[in-house]
C-alpha cells in the first residue's frame, strides 16, 4: 500500500484508482490534508481531474507544484499550508485530486 492509500485509510476516505492515478474526491481533500498533517507528510504537488465516463481529463486550472517547499526542515508545514490555500480556491465538487506526497523529514 502506497503513502496516499495509507493516508486515505487513516482518514476514512476512499481512493478511486484509474490507471496510475489515485484520485481523491474534492469533498474528501480536507480529510486527506488532515491525515497528511498528522503524519508530517510533505505534499509535493496536486493535480485536479474530471472523471468523464470511464476516462479522466486534467483540469489545467487545478494544478499546483509545491516541490520547492520541501527543501528544508519545515517543508511539510509549508507544503500543507500551500495545499490548504490551493484547495480552498480549487475545490469544485466535480473535481478529483491526485496528490504527490512523500514522508516528511524529522526536524
Amino acid at each position: 500500500m502506497g503513502l496516499t492509500a495509507e493516508l486515505c485509510q487513516q482518514a476514512g476516505i476512499s481512493v478511486k484508482r484509474i490507471g496510475g492515478l489515485e484520485l481523491i474526491a474534492a469533498s474528501d481533500a480536507e480529510g486527506f490534508i488532515r491525515a497528511a498533517r498528522a503524519r508530517g507528510v510533505v505534499i509535493l504537488g496536486i493535480e485536479g481531474f474530471r472523471i468523464q465516463g470511464s476516462g479522466v481529463s486534467p483540469d489545467m486550472d487545478a494544478i499546483a507544484d509545491f516541490s520547492t517547499l520541501a527543501d528544508d526542515n519545515e517543508g511539510a508545514a509549508k507544503s500543507l499550508q500551500a495545499a490548504d490555500r490551493f484547495l480552498s480556491g480549487a475545490s469544485r465538487q466535480d473535481l478529483y485530486f491526485d496528490f504527490t506526497v512523500k514522508e516528511g523529514r524529522a526536524a
